[in-house]
């Protein structure tokens, strides 16, 4: 009996942490095509006043290696501008490497650090000796 009840609880803490991770995934991949879909259509931030945008080059996605956040920033040729508050993963999800994409305006592109596609976005929930759950999100270019 003891040993259906330890397998049962392990089975859900499994189901768990990959439902959490894909939560996680899937609110990144959200942010990802509002910076897409900002740049397309070239909508440069109306907040900034004092220094307003003069020319939209391209709306950024950053994630630190290690990070449990991603910021969305519009990069303007005079300065860059996180846009909105930066998204916080959900409990115990973290990056497994730095990423900084660049969604290019009107032509719709992607722009990738060494210029290396495809790139693949991992996401981990747990540490040290407890079992990791990737989520992929793979960018190809076209």
């Amino acid at each position: 009996m003891m040993l259906l009840l330890a397998i049962g609880v392990a089975a859900y803490i499994n189901l768990n942490n990959r439902s959490v991770l894909l939560n996680s995934g899937h609110q990144l991949q959200q942010l990802m095509r509002s910076a897409q879909k900002a740049a397309r259509v070239g909508e440069k931030p109306s907040n900034l006043v004092s220094n307003p945008c003069n020319h939209l080059l391209s709306y950024e996605v950053s994630v630190d290696s290690g990070s449990t956040t991603a910021q969305m920033s519009a990069e303007c040729d005079n300065h860059k501008w996180p846009i909105g508050d930066s998204l916080q993963f959900d409990n115990g999800v973290t990056s497994t490497a730095a990423y900084d994409l660049h969604f290019l305006v009107l032509q719709g592109g992607v722009s990738v650090a060494g210029g290396n596609f495809p790139v693949t976005l991992q996401l981990q929930r747990g540490g040290s000796g407890v079992k990791r759950f990737p989520f992929k999100l793979v960018l190809v270019a076209k």
